[in-house]
């Protein structure tokens, strides 16, 4: 018996299912509280690794006597020949040289993409910006945190130390922000707010509609496609996936999510200008995501949208309005401070998507 680190690669195995049922194990099988919560089942993680996204692509298992201590993935982008990702990753803190599994796994990954020809490589990205990418930084224990959500990155805060010391610096910083208002009347308050917004909208021929429930969510898969596809194609590393990619993820939201504070912005033509995903978690509001097509962008429609989702917090008696993972600076986090004005936040979530030269 040896405790040598071997490395072994997708590329190279000689039982592919053997490796990815590994590959896919690991996580449920290492991970300590809390860190497990949100964390992906493997039968997702394994129709996401069956995936063929990206044809440049590989996977490293970490080994020490025959036992899976590690996994990471990267790829080509589809796009962008100098761009590559690497995601999917997982190191198993029981083992007392984690930091240098870590590093083994990193400097693997690194070499590989850099060998194909990128120059820049992102992470943690599992496939694209689409699925599962980003670390919660560590939490400062002197203030208040708020729960661990399923809908954001949960991950040990010693993964974040891995990839600072394989040479990685943050490339973009997000974060998660409660509007605390106590009473469920300052909701309304707000909500009254941003009622001019939604009025001049309905004014000029918009329409807002809920999204359909259950099952018939799917029937909303080609128009939330298309508005996805333009709306964020802007966005930093955005990549575009195939419709059949895209419509089989919202099969994940079908019977789990409450899905009654989304809402679509019609256009007076009647075609979408945009919509808010957001849903209610226990005894939180999350706003997730807020697009508008480029052409509507003057029209305040996302105050105006605002104004329906506090509207319903209201409702419902939800106090705590969180902006979920806002990249800094963007349209959608400027607007959710306007819910500040009658609301305090007494905690953060903080996370990072990190970046490394190549060569």
């Amino acid at each position: 018996m040896t405790n040598e680190l071997v490395l072994e690669t997708l590329s190279a195995a000689a039982d592919r299912e053997a490796f990815i049922e590994e590959f896919i194990n690991l996580p449920t099988a290492c991970r300590a509280e809390p860190y497990r919560i949100g964390l992906q089942a493997p039968s997702s993680t394994k129709w996401l690794l069956n995936l063929s996204l990206a044809e440049t692509r590989e996977a490293w298992l970490a080994k020490r006597n025959g036992r899976v201590v590690g996994r990471l993935h990267a790829n080509q982008s589809w796009t962008r020949n100098d761009v590559g990702y690497t995601g999917f990753y997982e190191v198993d803190l029981r083992e007392a040289d984690h930091a240098n599994i870590a590093k083994e796994l990193l400097d693997a990954a690194s070499a590989w993409l850099e060998a194909q020809g990128c120059k820049d490589l992102y992470g943690p990205i599992d496939w694209c910006t689409w699925f599962s990418y980003r670390f919660m930084l560590p939490q400062d224990p002197a203030r208040a945190h708020g729960r661990l959500c399923w809908w954001e990155p949960v991950n040990p805060p010693e993964f974040v130390a891995h990839w600072e010391n394989a040479g990685f610096e943050v490339a973009e910083h997000y974060s998660s922000k409660p509007s605390e208002h106590g009473a469920g009347s300052s909701v309304a308050v707000t909500a009254e707010l941003m009622k001019p917004a939604y009025d001049n909208a309905i004014a000029e021929g918009f329409v807002f509609r809920a999204f359909k429930l259950g099952e018939e969510l799917l029937d909303e898969a080609p128009d939330l496609y298309a508005v996805n596809m333009a709306g964020f194609s802007g966005n930093f590393l955005f990549e575009p996936i195939p419709f059949e990619v895209y419509r089989a993820t919202l099969t994940g939201l079908v019977g789990k999510i409450d899905l009654g504070m989304s809402y679509w912005v019609l256009a007076p033509d009647g075609k979408p200008a945009g919509y808010i995903y957001s849903f209610q978690d226990a005894d939180y509001y999350v706003g997730k995501s807020l697009v508008v097509l480029p052409e509507y962008r003057s029209k305040a429609l996302m105050p105006a949208t605002g104004h329906l989702t506090l509207s319903e917090c209201s409702k419902r008696g939800i106090s705590t309005v969180i902006s979920a993972l806002m990249r800094q600076g963007n349209r959608s986090e400027r607007l959710m401070r306007s819910a500040d004005a009658h609301a305090e936040s007494n905690w953060r979530h903080e996370y990072v998507l990190f970046g490394k030269e190549l060569g």
